[in-house]
């Protein structure tokens, strides 16, 4: 079931049965379901134009929030078009056959490598279907510009076998530059992974800095610290250090 608190109820779900999910055309990314009868929605492009495939989506009904308490928090997210109202979710949606949609991650999420228009979260799902237990992709600067370093979990696999089997997943242009194996991943406040210190370490490593990060701190008072594993996608995985 999907529906952001601003929308109140749940406006779309997807049915899951045992012999067949539209999930598995999109490298596992989570189907949403067509919205349901009585709302209407629409995929902007990154223009703020109407397009079809692929945007980000927009809902109208009556279920719609009147606004925040806080006028400052709108920030354009509610607008005016064909004399409805909508809501500019900042979830980026594809949409198949049936007007079923698939979820591709926030909008904020998604970077331009070497001219493609890169989707973190489904790297971040490719990477799952590669034997690892949980991954985290993010945007660093390296040689070429901007480059993908990929977080994981499980069991440490070397560099070069993992990016062999992303090739079966991910077009060439989008495979990650750097590879990071960690325990576990440090969390944030809201016990969410924190995506900013793994980009952060991940930077100081190529800017040839120690990566010196306490991952422990985010974690309870009886976690180790953590150990990383890392390597590029031209070299095996090789020791890192500790973070600090």
């Amino acid at each position: 079931m999907y529906g952001p608190t601003e929308l109140t109820i749940t406006i779309a779900a997807h049915r899951w049965s045992s012999e067949h999910s539209p999930a598995a055309a999109v490298n596992g990314l989570s189907p949403i379901g067509p919205v349901h009868r009585g709302h209407r929605h629409l995929l902007l492009d990154d223009d703020g134009e109407p397009c079809e495939g692929e945007g980000e989506l927009c809902v109208s009904g009556p279920q719609l929030a009147a606004g925040y308490l806080d006028p400052g928090d709108d920030q354009g997210r509610f607008f005016e078009r064909d004399g409805r109202r909508w809501y500019r979710t900042g979830d980026r949606v594809r949409r198949l056959d049936g007007d079923e949609l698939v979820y591709l991650g926030r909008r904020d999420a998604q970077v331009q490598i070497q001219g493609w228009r890169v989707e973190l979260a489904e790297v971040e799902q490719a990477l799952r279907l590669c034997d690892v237990a949980d991954a985290v992709a993010v945007a660093v600067t390296g040689a070429t510009g901007t480059e993908l370093a990929a977080f994981y979990t499980g069991d440490p696999v070397p560099t070069a076998g993992l990016v062999g089997r992303l090739r079966a997943h991910l077009p060439a242009g989008v495979l990650p530059k750097h590879y990071h194996h960690l325990p576990e991943f440090p969390l944030n406040a809201n016990k969410k992974v924190d995506r900013l210190r793994l980009a952060a370490y991940a930077q100081d490593l190529i800017d040839g800095a120690d990566g010196g990060t306490d991952f422990s701190s985010t974690r309870s008072a009886s976690s180790t610290r953590s150990t990383t594993s890392s390597g590029t996608a031209e070299e095996p995985a090789t020791g890192a250090g500790e973070p600090r």
